[in-house]
């Protein structure tokens, strides 16, 4: 009996597309690949602003989708207490992104 693929568990990648097509800008996203838009003359930059939002374990609605899918969010804690604030939230304690493509470790029911 074959044994299924099950994909590479511990493995993944963060994507960005954009397709510009006449007027219009398309874009998609997953994980904490980030689009930023440069607007001005050439060149010269008037405006510069990002067109995604990466997608982060500690965002209100990530982290409810993943406590939903049976995941749990933690927080690196720093010893040095002036840093308390600051810390990388991960899933299950080990992928600091909420979307990715790969990682089948997460996806596993």
């Amino acid at each position: 009996m074959q044994t299924p693929y099950l994909g590479p568990l511990q493995e993944g990648s963060t994507a960005c597309v954009t397709v510009v097509r006449d007027n219009q800008i398309i874009v998609g996203n997953i994980g904490d690949t980030r689009c930023v838009l440069s607007m001005g003359g050439e060149g010269q930059v008037d405006e510069v602003c990002d067109i995604t939002t990466d997608h982060k374990p500690h965002d209100e609605a990530e982290e409810k989708r993943i406590v939903l899918a049976g995941g749990k969010v933690y927080k690196d804690e720093f010893p040095n207490a002036a840093l308390k604030d600051l810390g990388i939230y991960r899933i299950n304690g080990k992928l600091h992104i909420s979307r990715a493509i790969g990682y089948f470790e997460f996806k596993q029911s």
